[in-house]
C-alpha cells in the first residue's frame, strides 16, 4: 500500500513524527480493503550502521530524501516480511586464503557485515581488509585503487553510511599511517583522515547530510577523544572538558547521537581512572556523568534506538539516547553485541551464541557447539550465515580464524 492512500491526519501525524525524531522510520503498512483500518508499524533507525549493527529489519525498503524531514535527512519506507533466523547447525572453516598470512599481534582483527549485501569483511593486523562474497570461500584483498592511502593499522571499528554503505569509515590501532580512514566507492580505496592515530572507534553524525563531525577514541591513551567538524581533514583534543572525574580511565569508543549530542565511555585503564557513561548535550564544551557503569568496545545501537555496550559478562542498556542506563545479561563473552535481522540480540556465552528477545534481561544458547572461544561474532542476512573469529599474538594468520555457522 502507498503512503499516498493513508488519511491525510495520518499522514500529517507521521510527518510530524518524522520531523521530531529526526531519525530514519521504518513503515509497513497494512491497510484493510474496502475499510478504515490502517496498521503502522514503526521503527527509529540506529543514529548509525556499526559493524555491529546491520540496517534493515525489513526485508524490501526504499531510500528517500526528504527535505522536509530533518533538513534532508533520510527516511525509509519499506514493506515486507520479518524472517526468524535459525540457529546454525554445524560449523566450517573459511579462512581459506587469509591462513598463514603475514601479520602481527592481534592478526584476524574483526568481522564486518556489509548491509544490505552478501559481503563480510575481514580485518588483518598490518595487512588490511579484506572481503568476501561467498561467505568466505574465498578472500580479496580492499584499498587497491589508484592513489589509495594504504590500511597499516590494526581494523578495530567499521561504521557504514546508512544511506549508502558504499562510503563507510575505518578505525584502527598501531600501524604506520592513519587511524580512521574512509572509503566512498566499497572500499576499492581510501583515503586517511587527517592526525588522529591509534583510535579504537570512530563515530559519524549522520544527522548531518554532510557527515562533517567526527569523533575518534584513542586505543589505551588516557585524555583523548578526537573530534573533527570538517569531515576528518583536522581533528581537535576535547578531552580537558571532561570532569576530572574520568582521571586516566580510557574513552575509547565514542558515539554521536546528533551534531551536539555525544557519548563517551570511560573504562580504567592501567594507569587509574574511574569507570563510567558522559554525555553531552552542547558538541563537547560541557559532560555530564550519566552512569558509574564502564563499558568497552563498538557499541551496539538497534533498530529501534536502544544502546547496548559490553561490560564483560553483561551489557550496559539506555533507551533514551543515553540519558539514562540500566546493567542487563549475565554469563556473556564481552564479545561486542549485535542485532539480528529478527530483532534479537545476539552475542556468545559459555561454547555456543546465545540469543536474547527481552532486551538482554535473559538469553538462550543458540545453536551448535563453537570450535572455539571467539574474539567476535556475527551474522550476516545476505550470506544467511553466522561467522566467528579469533586471534593471538603471532606473526600469521590463524589456520582457522574465521568460521561459518550455517
Amino acid at each position: 500500500m502507498s503512503l499516498k492512500s493513508a488519511p491525510s491526519r495520518l499522514k500529517q501525524g507521521l510527518a510530524k513524527f518524522v520531523k521530531e525524531r529526526k531519525v530514519a522510520v521504518f513503515v509497513l503498512a497494512f491497510a484493510l480493503v474496502g475499510g478504515s483500518i490502517l496498521l503502522l508499524a514503526t521503527h527509529a533507525a540506529s543514529p548509525y550502521a556499526s559493524s555491529q549493527a546491520e540496517s534493515g529489519i525489513l526485508n524490501t525498503a526504499t531510500i528517500v530524501n526528504d527535505v522536509n524531514a530533518s533538513g534532508g535527512s533520510y527516511v525509509k519506507f519499506g514493506s515486507g516480511t520479518i524472517t526468524t533466523i535459525n540457529p546454525p547447525t554445524s560449523w566450517s572453516n573459511v579462512t581459506s586464503n587469509l591462513a598463514g598470512m603475514a601479520s602481527e599481534c592481534g592478526n584476524l582483527t574483526m568481522l564486518s557485515p556489509v548491509p544490505n549485501s552478501n559481503t563480510v569483511l575481514a580485518g588483518v593486523a598490518a595487512s588490511g581488509l579484506w572481503s568476501s562474497n561467498n561467505s568466505g570461500a574465498s578472500w580479496t584483498k580492499l584499498d587497491t585503487g589508484a592513489g589509495a592511502d594504504p590500511i597499516t593499522n590494526r581494523p578495530s571499528d567499521i561504521v557504514y553510511d546508512p544511506t549508502n554503505a558504499s562510503t563507510f569509515w575505518e578505525a584502527g590501532i598501531y600501524g604506520s599511517t592513519f587511524g580512521v580512514l574512509k572509503t566512498t566507492d566499497g572500499g576499492t580505496t581510501f583515503h586517511g583522515l587527517g592526525s588522529t592515530f591509534h583510535d579504537d572507534g570512530v563515530a559519524v553524525d549522520f544527522t548531518d547530510i554532510n557527515r562533517q563531525t567526527l569523533l575518534a577514541g584513542g586505543h589505551e591513551t588516557a585524555k583523548r577523544i578526537d573530534k573533527s567538524t570538517n569531515g576528518g581533514q583536522t581533528w581537535t583534543n576535547i578531552w580537558s572538558s571532561l570532569p576530572s572525574t574520568v582521571g586516566n580511565s580510557f574513552t575509547t569508543n565514542p558515539i554521536i547521537i546528533n551534531t551536539q549530542t555525544y557519548l563517551i565511555n570511560a573504562n580504567v585503564s592501567y594507569a587509574g581512572g574511574n569507570p563510567g557513561i558522559y554525555r553531552t548535550t552542547n558538541g563537547g564544551t560541557s559532560w555530564t556523568q550519566v552512569s558509574t557503569l564502564g563499558p568497552q568496545g563498538a557499541p551496539l545501537i538497534t533498530s529501534n534506538g536502544t544502546i547496548y555496550w559490553s561490560l564483560g559478562g553483561s551489557l550496559a542498556k539506555s533507551t533514551d539516547n543515553g540519558q539514562t542506563w540500566i546493567q542487563v545479561g549475565s554469563g556473556l563473552s564481552g564479545i561486542n553485541p549485535t542485532q539480528l535481522p529478527d530483532g534479537r540480540l545476539l552475542s556468545v556465552g559459555g561454547n555456543t551464541l546465545v540469543v536474547s528477545a527481552d532486551g538482554g534481561q535473559t538469553w538462550t544458547s543458540f545453536g551448535a557447539a563453537l570450535p572455539y572461544s571467539p574474539a567476535d561474532a556475527i551474522y550476516s542476512s545476505g550470506a544467511k550465515a553466522f561467522f566467528i573469529s579469533h586471534w593471538d599474538c603471532g606473526s600469521v594468520v590463524l589456520p582457522d580464524a574465521i568460521e561459518r555457522g550455517q
